[in-house]
């Protein structure tokens, strides 16, 4: 693998930080077209290079940053949003087809008018048992009828306060079944989580998409930080709190920058720790995604 391919692959380890499938274990050496951040060894001197020295491949990264996917599975019949559009929080960038939700709506409604008739019916089966049982202990009062009969009066009466409950539990549930039914309704509309600007549309019309298939990248007005990785025993030195330099490439000079977070633990496939940085002046040149070095400030 060359130097350049391993920056590559650690490059995408740390635009995704954490989550999903890491890649394999990279090198922290950068392209040798790469400015160096330190002065030029003597003619004739031939020195392996540290990452101190060259710099700890890094990332540009946006603070707010989401890849937007519905809450339950479905065909895209539109997309609203293409890369660069500036969107506002609610604004709906993408919708379902709701044609299968209409129907389980309509379901949901049925089978909630059916638990209300039934159980209507059972509070008209509890009062009667009502009224047989004070009839026949009247009966029995007045010696012209069995005390079996009364018995059986009382029995019947628990079985439809029994069936009643039945009944009012299967309403509470086809309400909930409806309310249900007419938020996935109403979530067919995708919406942006937060202002911000569409960096990449991942779906088109007609795909099918869900939780685990995002919409569109949906970048934050929060402003940039640096994403870096460090060997574990270099990370005693990122301290948060700690300044570091950063060059980006494509831009001019180096940016300081704040750690603000390092990683609890070690990342098992890239065997290192992860590190974020804040940066103290922003630059209107730098993009997320673009790849950079860091160093610590002396």
């Amino acid at each position: 693998m060359t130097r350049l391919a391993a920056i590559a692959i650690l490059a995408g380890a740390l635009l995704l930080g954490c989550d999903g499938d890491p890649p394999p274990a990279p090198t922290t050496s950068t392209p040798a077209a790469a400015a160096p951040l330190v002065e030029p060894r003597p003619e004739g001197v031939t020195v392996t290079p540290t990452a101190e020295e060259h710099g700890h491949v890094a990332v540009v990264a946006a603070v707010e940053a989401v890849d937007v996917a519905p809450a339950f599975d479905g065909k895209l019949i539109a997309v609203n949003a293409r890369p660069g559009d500036r969107v506002t929080a609610g604004q709906v960038l993408a919708e379902l087809d709701p044609q299968p939700l209409r129907e389980e709506l309509a379901l949901a409604t049925a089978a909630l008018r059916a638990a209300k008739a039934g159980a209507r019916q059972a509070r008209v089966d509890v009062k009667d048992a009502q009224r047989q049982v004070k009839s026949e202990k009247r009966a029995v009062a007045e010696g012209v009828s069995p005390k079996r009969q009364y018995e059986e009066a009382l029995y019947t009466l628990d079985r439809a306060k029994a069936a009643a409950a039945g009944a009012s539990a299967s309403v509470s549930e086809a309400e909930a079944r409806l309310d249900r039914a007419k938020n996935r309704l109403a979530d067919t509309a995708v919406r942006a989580p937060f202002a911000g600007t569409v960096a990449m549309r991942l779906r088109d019309r007609g795909a099918d998409t869900g939780p685990g298939a995002p919409v569109v990248r949906l970048l934050g007005q929060g402003g940039l930080r640096i994403r870096f990785a460090v060997l574990p025993e270099d990370a005693r030195n990122f301290a948060p709190g700690t300044a570091v330099l950063v060059a980006v490439d494509g831009t001019q000079g180096e940016l300081r920058a704040t750690v603000r977070q390092v990683s609890p633990e070690l990342d098992a496939p890239t065997r290192m720790i992860f590190v974020e940085a804040e940066l103290e002046v922003g630059d209107a040149a730098l993009q997320p995604g673009l790849p950079a070095r860091v160093r610590l400030a002396r």
